[in-house]
């Protein structure tokens, strides 16, 4: 059970030092306090009274009997933040992901966030048009708050070596020379068809005789 605090007062009285003796024999007396004037009898120090202070302090655990800070033995204290101090915990980003349609909406990200996280130092803000973006210190209202992440172009990056703009007199193409076989005509020597279609020099297929060639059967 939690203990509950009381207001404890002070006696407020005007006369506390007068008494009335009164004789018992024997030797004995009686003193009976006679104030003339009480303001405020004040809080009574008994049993009721002290008996559930004495029961929170043995209940409070091993704790109680260590001081606040951050060496060894202590106890650390959160801070203004509601954070443990650095040198208790160590910071350690877990990046988040933020999808954004723009950069307006990015800056948003550390002080009104999105989907109820907040941006912090390392977080990725991807935009609609694909471009990516890491949040480079806690900030991130600025957008230079923010680096972009490079990304490499996704069309074709070189062609034989070549870079830039290409014109076809820019790209080494081997282009074979005429074969020197004639079309073979009125013959199933496949050999010949062979040596027709392939050429000896380039090991390429002529594809332009595919089609412009007639094979007839030899009769």
């Amino acid at each position: 059970m939690a203990f509950a605090a009381r207001d404890i007062k002070d006696r407020i009285a005007v006369g506390d030092d007068i008494f009335v003796m009164t004789d018992l024999g024997g030797g004995k007396v009686r003193l009976m306090p006679a104030p003339t004037t009480i303001t405020e009898p004040g809080t009574p120090i008994n049993k009721a009274f002290l008996q559930p202070i004495d029961n929170a302090l043995a209940g409070l655990g091993t704790a109680s009997a260590e001081d606040v800070g951050t060496g060894a033995g202590k106890v650390p204290l959160t801070g203004a933040d509601g954070k443990l101090p650095a040198s208790v915990i160590p910071m350690y980003a877990i990046t988040e992901v933020f999808v954004v349609a723009d950069t307006a909406e990015m800056l948003t990200l550390s002080t009104v966030g999105k989907d109820g996280d907040i941006a912090q130092k390392g977080d990725e803000a991807i935009l609609a048009d694909g471009t990516t973006y890491v949040l480079g210190n806690d900030d991130g209202t600025h957008l230079t708050d923010w680096i972009l992440r490079p990304t490499p172009p996704t069309g074709v990056i070189s062609i034989a070596g070549k870079t830039g703009v290409l014109g076809l007199a820019d790209i080494p193409i081997a282009v074979p020379t005429a074969f020197s076989q004639a079309a073979p005509t009125g013959t199933s020597d496949l050999q010949t068809i062979l040596t027709y279609l392939f050429g000896v020099a380039t090991g390429k297929v002529k594809a332009t005789k595919l089609v412009a060639a007639n094979f007839d059967d030899k009769i």
